[in-house]
């Protein structure tokens, strides 16, 4: 079980998730009366804002690499630290050059990856002092060096640094988001997502790899998967590449579903965009340009494949991991994901190519045999083919009742004989389709059973559920080709009988059918 901490004045610990407290500092603060005036700052009550609540402790970093280490800032200007657990404390505020006295301190934050290394940021706007002040100490704060530059605009609230990659920091300023790839030697401006508003405080989703920023005004916001900002802090060349794929994170195959029944919360939750289902995959280009993105399986075979407008600099986009491309997402096998493995993703831009590996995982709420995976896309590239089927039925049917209705229009009026027969033929061909694939027209449900409607059935069976394909899937299946064969033998009965008997008659007329349609 884990320790928490607490800053009143006093730096209080807990060991049992709060059911107990005990103090281990001083009164680490500089406890002026003069800041401690709430009867005269809040009047006849206290403001209930806590604006009057001054010097207390407002920041606390604690060391996950040396037991004992703790950081604590005050609102009054105090950097205190203690390597022994509470015991002794030092503070350590005279050693910052250009900090002046009595500012905030909203964050110190000890180094993941050096003991002796803490970053801190201070704020004084409520003096009208809109500087930032950023500092670094190696020492355990006997000495700081300032990382504060012009690309800060305004004054900052917090800094994280990255758990993997000690280059990477980030600052949450009054004006949006700074991110550092050289460890605060320079900054840039982060807009992507992230609008300019004051982010209080940030953390990096230690398994996930996300940065999490709290803001003032417009709730969290999560920013997914920053390896591509890790890569670029490791190695600045790809800054220069034409094309450069980042390690994409693990891809899971979730179903993701609401559970049956209704339900509606109004306006009483509130829910905003997630992220995409599926691989979430970025890359980097000097220039930007037209992608050609490709995937292969172990066995090098294209399984995916699109384009992409890449600007300069990192693009992004997300596969939900269906097979085929743009045009083929709507074929029934493409509605299944790939198979758990490993894939390579490959981006070309001009003549350039980047590749990186990406893993398909599957739910691990709901681990799944492979040989269930294949049994389940075997069905539905067998329930693909008895569609294609019924399909081009469908459509040559349509055509036929086409080519009737234009050669009852090209009729003479005196073809009596010949447009009865074409009637006759039209009237055939309707009731043909109603019975296979329309159903009767009127309002409502018109009941009646339709020959096509057993095909469409077992497709969403056999994709809802998570093995293979259960027994009573598997005869409804046997039913759809049975409907399959009995429409196609339908068609042909009627073609080698009334229609053929009515392309007879008009060729002995002298009418040409149009089109071939008869």
């Amino acid at each position: 079980m884990g320790t928490i901490y607490l800053g009143s004045q006093y730096l209080h610990q807990s060991a049992d998730q709060g059911r107990s407290w005990e103090i281990i500092s001083p009164d680490l603060t500089t406890d002026d009366p003069t800041k401690q005036r709430h009867s005269e700052s809040g009047g006849l009550t206290i403001d209930a804002s806590g604006a009057e609540t001054h010097t207390t402790i407002i920041s606390i970093g604690p060391s996950a690499l040396e037991e004992g280490l703790i950081w604590v800032g005050t609102d009054d200007g105090n950097v205190q630290i203690t390597r022994d657990g509470g015991s002794s404390w030092e503070n350590v505020r005279d050693s910052i050059t250009g900090l002046p006295h009595g500012i905030w301190i909203p964050d110190v934050q000890a180094s993941k990856h050096q003991p002796g290394r803490a970053y801190l940021v201070a704020e004084d706007h409520r003096r009208g002092d809109w500087t930032s002040y950023v500092y670094v100490t190696e020492d355990y704060g006997q000495t700081w060096r300032s990382l504060s530059s012009q690309n800060i605009d305004g004054f900052v609230h917090a800094i994280e640094e990255d758990p993997e990659n000690p280059n990477l920091l980030f600052l949450g300023t009054e004006f949006g988001l700074r991110v550092s790839l050289d460890r605060g030697d320079s900054w840039m401006k982060y807009t992507a997502g992230v609008p300019a508003v004051p982010i209080r405080d940030l953390i990096v989703h230690p398994r996930d790899g996300d940065l999490v920023l709290g803001t003032h005004g417009r709730a969290l916001i999560v920013l997914d998967d920053i390896r591509p900002l890790r890569e670029l802090a490791t190695d600045p060349t790809i800054r220069s590449a034409t094309v450069h794929v980042f390690s994409p994170p693990p891809a899971y195959d979730v179903n993701i579903a609401e559970a049956i029944g209704y339900r509606s919360t109004g306006h009483a939750m509130q829910q905003a965009e997630t992220r995409p289902n599926g691989a979430l995959i970025s890359f980097w280009s000097a220039e930007g340009g037209e992608g050609q993105v490709t995937v292969t399986s172990e066995s090098t075979d294209t399984v995916y494949s699109r384009t992409v407008s890449a600007t300069a600099g990192v693009t992004r986009f997300s596969w939900d991991l269906r097979p085929g491309g743009e045009a083929d997402l709507m074929q029934f096998p493409n509605q299944m994901s790939v198979f758990p493995g490993t894939y390579s993703v490959t981006v070309s831009i001009d003549d350039m190519s980047s590749s990186s590996n990406l893993e398909v995982r599957g739910d691990p709420r709901n681990p799944r045999d492979m040989a269930d995976l294949v049994a389940k896309r075997e069905a539905l590239v067998t329930m693909a083919e008895i569609t294609r089927r019924v399909d081009e039925a469908r459509e040559e049917l349509e055509r036929l009742i086409f080519g009737v209705e234009s050669v009852l229009e090209t009729l003479d009026e005196n073809d009596d004989s010949l447009r009865e027969e074409g009637q006759g033929l039209w009237n055939a061909l309707r009731t043909l389709n109603e019975r296979l694939f329309t159903g009767p027209e009127c309002q409502g449900s018109c009941g009646g059973d339709v020959v096509a409607s057993v095909v469409d059935q077992p497709i969403g069976r056999i994709t809802g559920e998570d093995g293979a394909p259960s027994e009573n899937t598997r005869t409804m299946m046997d039913q759809a080709s049975t409907a399959a064969d009995t429409i196609r033998s339908e068609i042909d009965r009627i073609i080698d009988g009334l229609v053929a008997s009515y392309r007879a008659a008009l060729i002995s007329a002298g009418y040409t059918p149009i089109g071939g349609a008869l």
